[in-house]
């Protein structure tokens, strides 16, 4: 969530991903469904054990209001290969 938002802002959140699997997590693809979303993650191979960070930045640029955008993650799970990270943002 990122409450209180500027418009015209630009805001970064930082989302730690765990690999508690046996085998090594690969990312395959992030993918906003909206040009105000960015996201970005290293590295796209998660060992055993580890974590990567997901960044995701939102652009509140000509938004205001509350707005409901989401990441989805494609990765090689194989009990949940497609998952989906909801972004909610308060633009003022």
């Amino acid at each position: 969530d990122i409450p209180q938002v500027k418009m015209g802002a630009t805001v970064q959140r930082e989302v730690v991903i765990t690999n508690e699997g046996k085998q090594p997590l690969q990312i395959k693809a992030l993918q906003p469904n909206c040009n105000c979303l960015k996201a970005e993650i290293q590295p796209l191979e998660i060992k055993p054990g580890a974590q990567a960070k997901l960044i995701v930045t939102f652009l509140a640029e000509g938004r205001k209001g509350t707005q409901h955008k989401a990441i989805t993650i494609y990765s090689n799970d194989p009990g949940r290969p497609v998952q989906r990270l909801s972004v909610v943002a308060v633009v003022n």
